[in-house]
């Protein structure tokens, strides 16, 4: 899976980094980008259910037609298109009564404008230039799981970004970690750290740190992706 994963983007507008660490389980986290034009960036990450080879070989699977763009008759600009092309394909019962959760936007470097879908997924965290510190957003997709239902629509839902903005990108294992007592972490917990962290000093490995802290061992993929968006002045 590793293998799959794209390169940090080091360079230009927009500047990708992200930490990916496996559970003691084959699991199914994936994550991406992919520049759709000169202006449009599309970034996404997802997590399939379940563990074992199965949950892996889907998240793959998905992986592969996001990175490639191998949706028949889909404008990979048009996020709520791509999550309706790709919950045609992906039913569950097709594949093993596995579904995944997706965030997928899509960036306009020249006007900053982000649109986004997908479902199931925790939110993104959009932190603009200039607000107060530890103050971000929720950008949390408004549609299903893909693979569960075809009778809920999906939805493009959008942000407009300013130069120094930062996105966080992360599957669950970052939030939802058994701790003891029958605990299991919660979004407002995980929002309330974050919070307290700079982006620009090694935020990844602080929320890494957290989660080793709560649970020495991870028992579900932890994947991370800091997006900074910063265009010429």
């Amino acid at each position: 899976m590793r293998s799959l994963l794209p390169p940090p983007l080091v360079e230009g507008p927009v500047k990708i980094d992200w930490r990916f660490v496996p559970s003691t389980q084959l699991a199914g986290d994936a994550f991406g980008y992919r520049w759709l034009d000169k202006t449009i960036l599309a970034i996404y990450l997802l997590d399939v259910s379940g563990h074992g080879v199965g949950s892996a070989l889907l998240a793959v699977s998905v992986l592969n037609v996001l990175s490639n763009g191998s949706l028949v008759g889909t404008d990979f600009s048009d996020p709520a298109a791509v999550m309706l092309g790709l919950n045609n394909i992906f039913q569950m019962e097709r594949h093993g009564d596995k579904y995944f959760t997706i965030w997928y936007g899509v960036l306009n470097i020249e006007s900053g404008k982000l649109i986004f879908s997908g479902g199931g997924h925790p939110p993104t965290l959009l932190r603009l230039a200039g607000t107060a510190d530890g103050e971000f957003r929720e950008l949390e997709p408004d549609g299903p799981a893909i693979g569960i239902t075809d009778l809920l629509p999906f939805v493009n839902s959008s942000a407009e970004l300013v130069a120094g903005s930062t996105l966080l990108l992360y599957s669950d294992g970052a939030v939802e970690i058994d701790v003891p007592g029958d605990n299991i972490g919660s979004q407002q917990e995980f929002n309330d750290f974050v919070a307290t962290l700079d982006p620009g000093q090694g935020m990844m490995e602080q929320i890494l740190t957290r989660a080793r802290a709560l649970r020495e061992v991870l028992n579900d993929d932890c994947s991370l992706m800091h997006v900074t968006f910063q265009p010429p002045a």
